[in-house]
């Protein structure tokens, strides 16, 4: 489940914080919010820290400028009344998640990006509380260090995030928006949000989930009904790592639907690394010289008529690569193919 734990975070963090925001040691805006994060990272024991915990958790309850969302199981055991510090970790994630937003403003309200945040920022101050105090181990804590220091924190947690910060799926339908909602109705479900309006007028959100990771997804209305569903697998400009996605989509799209259909790409994947090179080396060239590479199911699920997309943009005299899987009602493309997409 999905939970927003302000309201408990004040409670349990306030518990070991008694009197702190009576004395209106520190207060707290913008400005200062990063630098006491860091602080309490490195230094969660010294005597200022109560009154900066006190500020921020202040600050936080009333920001309109970030989004915190606390999952219950992404960094359990925390939080547990029987575990040292427990309440203080449990604040450092929100403290963390909240400072990273500051700094990186287009990341407000995505899950990963703040979920992996804030659990860094944990991490920093566990290991200081540990330094200072050999009681306050914690297994978990220590498996996700090493995970950390191996670079594979975000892997770890990106199920774990999908699970215990999005609703489960109570339908057989691929996602949780159908076709023909409006736009209010795609913003009301709300635990897959925030949901924001980009240049055309329609909504994306960098919370779906497609073939178990979260993706930014972005809806597509006609007359206030909702026409396409797409998800983007790739945005940026790394050539060799959008060839790298355009690949490992057609191996989940293939695991999905079955045979598949590559126009202008006559070296299919033959189910071998091989082959899957050679596949990715020909979209590359295909997109390096201003073309297309595209890919479609040979037989289209039920519910809707899929395809893909690998091309390149120029943005402001830089190039930019888009691998993205569209999804469009059935019944309005039954007898198309993916070379007319």
């Amino acid at each position: 489940m999905r939970v927003l734990m302000m309201a408990t975070l004040c409670g349990v963090a306030l518990s070991v914080t008694a009197g702190a925001m009576a004395t209106d040691a520190t207060t707290m805006d913008n400005d200062k919010v990063v630098a006491a994060t860091r602080f309490l990272e490195e230094q969660p024991l010294d005597k200022q820290a109560p009154p900066l915990r006190a500020a921020l958790i202040g600050w936080e309850a009333d920001s309109k400028d970030v989004v915190d969302v606390v999952c219950p199981g992404v960094f359990a055991p925390v939080p547990d009344k029987s575990i040292k510090y427990s309440g203080e970790l449990l604040g450092q994630f929100i403290f963390g998640s909240g400072a990273h937003q500051l700094v990186v403003p287009d990341d407000k309200g995505k899950l990963m990006p703040n979920q992996l945040a804030g659990v860094t920022s944990m991490l920093k101050a566990y290991r200081a509380f540990l330094a200072a105090d050999k009681d306050a181990r914690i297994a978990r804590f220590d498996e996700l260090s090493r995970d950390e220091a191996a670079g594979s924190l975000q892997a770890t947690l990106e199920p774990l995030v999908i699970a215990h910060c999005l609703p489960k799926s109570t339908g057989t339908s691929r996602f949780p928006w159908t076709f023909g909602m409006s736009k209010q109705q795609v913003s009301a479900l709300s635990d897959y949000g925030p949901y924001r309006s980009f240049a055309n007028g329609d909504l994306e959100t960098y919370n779906g989930v497609f073939d178990g990771h979260l993706r930014d997804f972005q809806f597509f209305f006609r007359d206030n009904q909702l026409g396409r569903i797409g998800a983007s697998i790739y945005e940026g400009n790394d050539l060799a790592a959008a060839t790298q996605a355009w690949g490992a989509l057609y191996e989940s799209m293939q695991r999905s639907f079955g045979g598949m259909e590559t126009p202008a790409n006559k070296t299919p994947a033959q189910g071998n690394v091989d082959s899957l090179k050679a596949f990715e080396a020909t979209a590359r060239v295909l997109v390096e010289q201003g073309g297309k590479a595209q890919m479609a199911p040979l037989q289209q699920p039920a519910d809707s008529f899929s395809f893909a997309s690998f091309v390149e943009h120029d943005v402001q005299g830089m190039k930019i690569y888009y691998v993205t899987i569209s999804f469009d009602p059935p019944h309005e493309a039954a007898e198309a193919s993916a070379g007319n997409h």
